[in-house]
């Protein structure tokens, strides 16, 4: 726009990009062509407007680089940058540099502000050569691989330009860009396909069988190692569960680093090492057996967010990858009764074989991954020495954030067995919150490149996360102490107990087909209050069932309403927890969900046995150990309860801040998701959506 102030097509200009600031600059009805074209009158050093009155008015335009307002604007899906010819052509000496600060993560529309703008405009790239030169020139300036890697794209106009000029990134590397058109999955047949979304479903699947085998015979395998008390069988259980979730995070950085692929087969077959040797353990005592579960749950830990991390990069953005990402969260149902089922089964004839058959299938799904799953790219350099390896996947904060874990978790779970008068027990505790605190202070002041950003963190996380802990804590307990009810009590067999739960796998798969429809419907934060409610009411029926009961009463309708809270409450809360950090930390996402439900079910096991052990205080009478469970489950609708309160003061304060609860407000969410990661050296777009981590070498801000 001109200087003078009296223009009416420059106040109208003005105007129309206030109150749009999603839109870029539109053509001066003066100039009559696009403010990137060279002969436009604003990159002139004088023009003229002639008005209605026949009077002429000059302005002179200083030479200096412009400054700009910090409102800058950008398009939805494209930015405007009228640097493009640095990435031509080096800088002349008259215009200086552009640089780029970043600005706070909740002004959702305003961009980065731009010290200075070069007057030249910026050369459309219409040759192909041209293209090539340009690009070798930006990997050039990028020599770090992992930088290349990750950003490198350079920008180019549009061939058409229809109205206010545009630019349009252009990928470096077509072939290994999951958003390209032409995607890892184009180049796969239907067969290989379906036989690669089977293999990354399987681990899902697997680290669900590992937790249901195990629950299913934990009373024969008690048997053998002549335990019987409920709380000592419980580390079978929660120590499984607590190196998934204690892992999770390391393993996505791992994968980053050396390759989500190599890292999600070395998670098969380390799971399938260890289920093997728990399989021998029978010949040796239960802590050898434990500490093999244990060690089995670092595999599915590995598994895990390399598996989203493969499906994120294989497939682009739309419907087809939604879809899949739907069958992978239905398989979690399908997981633990088929392991329930297997363990039974082979608890017949002996309950090593279903250990040892359970490594099989671990293999074979690792053997057959070796070969339909794509080579995908990753996104960090792999170190190159172990001093970079310390500060690249930051191993000082992983030694603090997984020690402090499992020593909280130690505590709250050897405290019923030990008894909490034991000072080690409480010095687990305090030794354990300690280091959570010096975990958060390095990863807050210290970490180069932090596993958990806690600084990209908005309050609303702490509102996500406790509603995850409270709603999955309840689940824990449920699941244990529903098993014991039916085994203890009800004296059914493994195969019986695992038929009374199967309409988890039916009404689960149901629930995760419908739960994208009610999250577009009724929004995030009120799907995830109706899985609080599900949690809560589905442990209230199994906390007051009669003991001789029919199942198709209360039992059965319990099997019915837990499901709901199982498979709503993951996508409610990762869609959630994606709103409240910035683009550049999507990643952590899903992993910090996937870490606290995990967690969450080891814990919530602990607390259960807590209660337990001061409600019986050591008795075996069938009265005393049914109160026990009982005590154990209403602690599980305490903790549930305390979720549902959780989501509705979330709400409570989405009402305060005036944004729609009751449908999602998908312009909104259209505005917070479009904000992007600009190296401020080549101006390469840096994705940050892969589980784990975001990649070094660049200087980022987000747009």
């Amino acid at each position: 726009m001109c200087n003078y102030a009296g223009c009416s097509s420059c106040v109208q200009l003005k105007a129309r990009r206030d109150s749009d600031p999603f839109t870029m600059a539109s053509l001066h009805p003066n100039s009559g062509m696009s403010p990137l074209q060279p002969n436009h009158p604003n990159l002139q050093p004088h023009h003229s407007h002639q008005h209605e009155h026949g009077h002429e008015h000059h302005h002179h335009h200083n030479h200096a680089p412009p400054r700009r307002n910090s409102r800058w604007s950008f398009s939805s899906n494209e930015i405007v940058l009228n640097r493009l010819s640095e990435i031509l052509a080096p800088f002349d000496a008259t215009r200086g540099e552009a640089s780029i600060s970043e600005y706070p993560e909740d002004d959702l529309e305003h961009g980065p502000e731009m010290d200075t703008i070069p007057i030249a405009p910026p050369v459309p790239i219409k040759d192909e050569a041209l293209y090539k030169a340009a690009r070798d020139q930006h990997n050039q300036r990028n020599a770090n691989p992992a930088a290349t890697a990750a950003a490198g794209r350079i920008w180019r106009l549009p061939d058409e330009l229809k109205g206010p000029a545009r630019l349009r990134p252009l990928e470096q590397d077509e072939e290994s860009s999951p958003t390209s058109e032409d995607s890892a999955a184009d180049g796969m047949s239907r067969t290989r396909e379906a036989v690669f979304v089977s293999t990354i479903c399987m681990a899902q699947l697997c680290t669900q069988a590992g937790l249901g085998q195990t629950l299913a015979i934990i009373h024969v395998v008690g048997d053998t190692y002549g335990i019987s008390n409920p709380r000592d069988l419980s580390w079978l259980i929660a120590g499984y569960t607590l190196t998934i979730g204690t892992f999770i995070l390391i393993a996505g950085r791992l994968g980053d680093a050396y390759g989500y692929k190599r890292v999600f087969l070395a998670g098969f077959a380390w799971s399938a090492l260890w289920a093997a040797v728990a399989g021998t353990a029978v010949w040796s005592t239960h802590v050898l057996f434990t500490v093999c579960r244990v060690l089995q749950g670092l595999g599915a830990a590995m598994c895990l967010p390399n598996a989203i991390a493969l499906l994120g990069a294989t497939y682009p953005p739309g419907k087809r990858k939604s879809m899949i990402f739907a069958i992978f969260a239905a398989t979690a149902p399908c997981g633990s009764i088929l392991g329930a089922a297997g363990g039974g089964v082979f608890a017949l004839v002996w309950w090593p074989v279903a250990y040892w058959a359970f490594a099989l299938v671990l293999c074979v799904v690792a053997t057959v991954g070796y070969y339909v799953i794509p080579a995908v790219g990753h996104r960090y350099e792999t170190p190159a020495s172990f001093p970079a390896a310390i500060r690249d996947l930051d191993i000082p904060g992983a030694v603090l954030g997984v020690s402090a874990l499992a020593l909280v978790s130690f505590a709250f779970n050897q405290g019923p067995i030990a008894g909490w008068s034991e000072p080690y027990i409480w010095m687990a505790l305090v030794v354990g919150a300690l280091l959570m605190c010096i975990f958060i202070m390095v990863e807050c002041h210290y970490a180069a490149n932090p596993i958990i950003p806690l600084n990209a963190l908005k309050p609303n996380v702490s509102f996500i996360l406790g509603a995850v802990a409270c709603g999955w804590g309840c689940f824990g307990i449920w699941s244990f102490y529903t098993w014991q009810f039916l085994q203890v009590i009800r004296r059914l067999s493994p195969l019986l107990t695992t038929a009374w739960f199967s309409p988890v796998v039916i009404v689960g798969i149901l629930a995760s087909l419908t739960t994208g429809l009610m999250l577009h419907r009724l929004g995030p934060p009120v799907v995830m209050t109706i899985s609080m409610l599900a949690f809560t009411i589905g442990t209230l029926l199994i906390a007051t069932c009669p003991d001789t009961q029919t199942y198709w009463g209360q039992t059965f309708v319990c099997m019915l309403v837990i499901s709901w809270g199982m498979d709503m409450s993951f996508p409610a809360a990762t869609l959630l927890l994606s709103d409240s950090v910035s683009r550049r930390h999507q990643g952590i996402a899903a992993s910090l969900v996937s870490t606290v439900i995990n967690y969450s079910i080891s814990v919530g096991i602990g607390i259960g046995g807590t209660v337990e052990q001061q409600v019986t205080n050591g008795a075996v009478s069938y009265d005393a150990v049914l109160s026990g469970y009982r005590a154990a489950l209403w602690t599980g609708v305490a903790l549930a309860s305390l979720g549902v309160i959780i989501c509705l003061g979330f709400l409570f304060k989405m009402f305060l801040d005036n944004r729609p609860w009751t449908t999602w407000n998908w312009e909104w969410e259209f505005k917070r998701r479009n904000k992007k990661e600009v190296c401020c050296t080549c101006h390469g777009v840096l994705d940050g959506t892969t589980v784990g981590s975001h990649s070094p070498g660049h200087q980022m801000t987000s747009i």
